[in-house]
């Protein structure tokens, strides 16, 4: 299983705690441990793309991924975000996560171009997307 190799110590709920943005603890952790990492690519003066998941469920993935990222103030000269859309579509297809690949795809990209629109409507969305290279 893909997601078991992420899992410290073989366990999904450490996971969970430490290495998600959305959790009991609003991201917290993973926060704390992404700022340890920039502040030692912003000492070494080296540059680094870190990869977070959208996953196309809802199309609010967008904003809340951008407020953890404003919250904790995940952001560096050094670094440059990507998202990665992790190919389970039929996964979420057969729990009825989503109800079509279509639908998965607006909420994919539909608030991108809303806030490239208006960027006022959601400032921490667009201030995020001021940081991501892919």
């Amino acid at each position: 299983h893909f997601n078991a190799a992420y899992n410290p110590f073989g366990h999904s709920k450490l996971r969970k705690i430490f290495l998600k943005t959305k959790n009991e603890l609003n991201g917290k952790y993973f926060a704390e441990i992404t700022k340890q990492v920039f502040g030692r690519v912003e000492k070494q003066g080296t540059l680094m793309e870190p990869r977070i998941s959208i996953y196309g469920r809802s199309r609010n993935e967008w904003t809340e991924l951008a407020k953890w990222v404003t919250t904790n103030d995940l952001f560096s000269p050094n670094v440059l975000w990507m998202v990665q859309v992790p190919r389970i579509y039929s996964i979420f297809r057969r729990s009825n996560a989503v109800h079509s690949f279509q639908g998965m795809l607006d909420n994919v990209f539909q608030p991108l171009f809303e806030n490239t629109l208006n960027p006022e409507a959601d400032p921490q969305l667009a201030r995020f997307l001021e940081h991501l290279v892919a």
